[in-house]
């Protein structure tokens, strides 16, 4: 008897547009009120990806989320403002096209989807 084991269930791309979309090397983000780019830089300060998000409160207001298995956050990028992420462990946690990068955040570091 043969055991089949199922595939894992299939990914969403990053989005084209929107919240999670890539705004690399554009910095532009169209038709995302209240929100913008968010850059990853590398230990030379320069960028080298980045994803549109909005500010936000709660994780509530970081939807809709591509399907994949990476957590919404609502987190501080700084001490007056929280933005949406994706927080993952692995690339595999990422929509497809994005990957996870360690990153320092004002509270710890962290994972998350780029």
């Amino acid at each position: 008897m043969m055991m089949t084991t199922d595939p894992p269930p299939a990914k969403d791309p990053q989005p084209a547009t929107g919240l999670y979309s890539n705004c690399f090397p554009s910095d532009m983000c169209p038709g995302l009120n209240g929100g913008g780019c968010l850059s990853l830089q590398d230990a030379d300060m320069v960028a080298f990806d980045g994803f549109c998000t909005v500010l936000c409160q709660t994780e509530a207001q970081c939807a809709p989320k591509p399907n994949s298995p990476a957590i919404t956050r609502c987190l501080a990028i700084d001490a007056m403002q929280k933005a949406c992420f994706l927080e993952c462990v692995t690339d595999a946690d990422c929509p497809t096209g994005m990957s996870c990068e360690l990153v320092g955040l004002p509270n710890g570091d962290g994972s998350y989807c780029w």
